[in-house]
């Protein structure tokens, strides 16, 4: 019995003793995701921004009478909320943008800015008598207050045609720096 008691005394002891704090770097949230500690939250927001893509591979002859073809270019303002996080200072960004349907457009938009220095875009956009898919992206300029990627996309019209389009998708994210 004396040997359990000192053997249990021993294991209080040595519980007691551990150092079970957490230090002070890890328990600010602004501290970068590294060896297994979670990201800090997205910042949240909102924004206005273009999409401005070209002409398409495949044109519609034109019937009169009916809306423009997206197909022949699409160049619309965009209003949006959005999510932004920054692993690392100057990578390593993303952004997740739904679009507020301001001007008749819905859907989302996701970009993002690889650590090994390549970055990508992807998305879904609808209204106005067409629909796109956002295939590729690269960037051209993204910071914490502004965001430029040249795009490829797939439109569908509202007759069903398809067609691809490039261009640029572009817009603001936290205002203008002080």
């Amino acid at each position: 019995m004396k040997g359990l008691l000192a053997v249990a005394g021993l294991a209080v002891f040595l519980v007691a003793c551990s150092d079970t704090t957490i230090p002070d770097s890890l328990r600010q949230p602004h501290v970068a995701a590294k060896d297994g500690i979670p990201p800090p939250p997205p910042l949240p927001g909102s924004g206005d921004g273009f999409l401005d893509l070209g002409a398409g591979d495949a044109v519609p002859a034109a019937v009169p009478n009916t809306p423009p073809d997206p197909c022949t270019g699409i160049h619309v303002p965009l209003s949006y909320s959005f999510d932004y996080l920054q692993n690392d200072p100057g990578s390593n960004q993303v952004s997740h943008m739904l679009l507020d349907g301001t001007g008749g457009l819905t859907g989302n938009i996701d970009i993002h800015q690889n650590e090994n220095g390549k970055s990508n875009a992807h998305g879904q956009i609808s209204g106005n008598g067409f629909s796109l898919n956002i295939q590729s992206g690269s960037e051209n300029e993204f910071d914490r207050f502004f965001f430029d990627f040249s795009i490829t996309a797939i439109v569908t019209t509202a007759a069903g045609q398809k067609c691809t389009l490039t261009g640029d998708i572009s817009g603001s994210l936290f205002g203008e720096p002080d």
